[in-house]
């Protein structure tokens, strides 16, 4: 009898430790800035994505997300318009004072939509030493995958937009990341 409780409670033990997994971003991974201005749009790769999750299987199969954490080192993001567009981005950033872009998962509501499983997270950006509270959709892949598109305004971050050519090139205070996040 007491051999059959302990064979039980180490066979849960197992099942919980192998529910409850931890991921590391993986190569392949991308992000995008994508912006607007007075003359044309822009975009910039993001080519360094740093970052941790841990998703639990619940008994009924369904997906919790308990944490995530993503960190970017600000030199990593490049422009397919060369080093000037690089250098207004650095320099709207304040590389040398801030060094990183962070975000940190306060939570995540995990639901079936439309056939697709769909996060809605909420969590902390802090982008040019300004923190901000943000919440967006991620849509779940194949493979651990998970996509969607976050809206955002540089101004809220204490960022004024970019100019450049005296002033002739302007550009607008909203952008977009979208990223793309392979986790194993």
């Amino acid at each position: 009898m007491n051999l059959t409780r302990i064979l039980t409670g180490g066979l849960l033990i197992i099942s919980c430790v192998l529910q409850a997994q931890s991921y590391s971003v993986a190569e392949g991974s991308t992000m995008q800035i994508l912006g607007t201005s007075n003359l044309h749009d822009w975009g910039t790769e993001v080519t360094e994505i740093n970052g941790t999750a841990q998703f639990e299987t619940q008994d009924d199969g369904t997906l919790e997300i308990n944490s995530a954490q993503l960190t970017i080192p600000v030199l990593s993001i490049k422009s397919d318009k060369g080093k000037k567009m690089d250098k207004l981005t650095y320099e709207a950033l304040e590389t040398e004072k801030f060094e990183t872009i962070s975000f940190e998962l306060t939570s995540a509501d995990v639901a079936t939509k439309d056939g697709a499983t769909v996060a809605t997270v909420s969590g902390n950006l802090t982008v040019h030493g300004v923190l901000q509270s943000i919440t967006f959709d991620a849509v779940a892949g194949e493979n651990n995958t998970w996509s969607g598109s976050v809206p955002l305004k540089m101004t809220d971050f204490g960022m004024d937009p970019p100019k450049a050519l005296l002033g002739a090139l302007k550009t607008g205070d909203d952008i977009q990341i979208e990223f793309n996040l392979i986790f194993k």
